[in-house]
């Protein structure tokens, strides 16, 4: 810091006091006008140079409030700074608003009209273009035999797959038809079994749980009452067969797998082709007094058809143990009691393992249509008397059966529940399929044994 001396202090203080002396003259216009005309030499040059040289000042601009409302003093105030900030350093100006443009409503009204039918001719243009398209494209297959003759045999090959497909669609409900009216009723099937002159055939079949048309294993029991009528205990030829295209397709989620725990006999692996030879041989070796034996067996018999090309004979009979169990306790509906092949032999107390493998479960279900048609079974067994109530004939009214000795439920959830599996190596290993093998089984249960 440079220190001033008295005089150049004192000199300072006279230049500092003019301006206050001239604003405070009586004439507010004439000191106006004074700085108006400092302002303008101060931007002609000299003036300017002097001032900026000795003490750095501004000019101050007084305010015009004339004409101007109170409540617009602030922004006259802020126009006035902004002027003044202007005259001390341009760089800082502020720039004026831009103005709103006006919207002109007409004008935009008819714009937006203009552009609406620029669009609809545009279309109209695009339309009219397609339909010249579609009409020239008729027009040619009209006049081209060629394009005419791919269009009319494409339309006679959609016409023949709808034909083909309601055709398929009448035979498989002819067939199911046909198989329901082949079905014995309880009576009917007491009496074939119990007349031991027909070869009972019971089959399973099992298929993959994602896809019914896979099917997996063909179970095959059968039973020839003819050289046993004095047995104790039946003597059966049971048959597995696994299917080679789909040896190694497994169900885990909704059904058990039990492919190799076969409990019943030898597996045989076979192509799906031979399964339909295998029943024809089958039902020509046994002969016409044959009947078909399954639990809810409709399904398998139609599988058999619609993916093997089995063909059953005519007169076949069908002995279906749903059918019988329903018989033995009396009641028309499923919806009235549990049905299942597990539940059945539980509740007749035969001892069972690994169900969901074709041949145990065809085992199991001759097994079980064996007992039901037992007369001795269904007097004794099948019903009991109510010594409460009597009907009006005087007998005693018969209730619901109540087997001897069957196990209860909570005994049978139990058991359900906590099954064990043993391990695969207590059961028989697969062999590969031959019709010798075939042909020696079918003659040992048609001839008997020792014969």
């Amino acid at each position: 810091m440079v220190s001033l001396t008295k005089q150049q202090k004192s000199k300072s203080r006279s230049k500092t006091k003019t301006p206050n002396k001239s604003s405070n003259d009586d004439g507010d216009s004439a000191g106006n006008a004074n700085n108006n005309t400092g302002s303008t030499k101060a931007n002609g040059g000299p003036r300017r140079k002097r001032a900026s040289k000795a003490s750095k000042e501004v000019d101050c601009l007084p305010l015009d409030l004339s004409g101007v409302d109170q409540l617009d003093l602030n922004s006259v105030l802020e126009r006035d700074l902004n002027v003044a900030i202007g005259n001390l350093n341009p760089k800082y100006r502020t720039k004026p608003p831009n103005p709103e443009p006006v919207v002109n409503e007409t004008e935009q009204v008819a714009e937006q009209l203009s552009d609406y039918v620029m669009i609809t001719d545009e279309l109209e243009e695009q339309s009219t273009e397609i339909d010249i398209k579609q009409r020239v494209g008729e027009q040619v297959e009209k006049t081209d035999p060629k394009a005419q003759f791919q269009k009319d045999i494409e339309a006679k090959l959609k016409k023949s797959e709808e034909e083909k497909q309601k055709k398929l669609e009448e035979e498989k409900t002819k067939l199911r038809n046909d198989l329901k009216a082949r079905h014995l009723s309880v009576e009917d099937s007491l009496r074939l079994v119990n007349s031991r002159q027909f070869t009972m055939v019971s089959i399973d079949v099992e298929w993959h749980e994602f896809n019914p048309k896979t099917i997996t294993e063909v179970g095959i029991c059968v039973y020839n009452p003819r050289y046993q009528q004095n047995a104790f205990f039946p003597h059966m030829l049971n048959m597995h067969f696994i299917i080679k295209e789909n040896k190694f397709v497994r169900n885990h989620k909704f059904v058990a797998d039990a492919k190799d725990d076969n409990i019943a006999s030898q597996s045989k692996v076979i192509s799906k082709r031979e399964i339909a030879t295998v029943f024809k041989r089958l039902f020509t070796k046994l002969g016409p007094n044959t009947a078909i034996v399954g639990h809810n067996v409709l399904g398998d018999i139609e599988t058999l058809i619609a993916n093997c090309d089995v063909e059953f004979p005519q007169d076949i009979r069908i002995l279906d143990t749903e059918k019988l169990w329903f018989g033995l306790l009396n009641v028309n509906s499923i919806a009235q009691c549990k049905y299942g092949l597990t539940y059945i032999l539980n509740k007749l107390s035969v001892p069972h393992a690994y169900l969901h493998n074709a041949v145990n479960d065809a085992y199991y279900t001759m097994v079980a249509c064996l007992m039901m048609c037992s007369p001795s079974f269904v007097l004794n067994c099948g019903y009991k008397e109510d010594p409460n109530k009597k009907t009006d004939k005087g007998g005693w009214a018969k209730v619901k059966p109540s087997l001897k000795f069957n196990p209860p439920e909570e005994a049978l959830d139990l058991k359900l529940g906590k099954t064990v599996k043993t391990p695969s190596n207590t059961f028989y290993k697969a062999d590969v399929f031959n019709y010798g093998w075939f042909d020696d089984m079918l003659s040992d249960v048609v001839s008997g044994p020792g014969k």
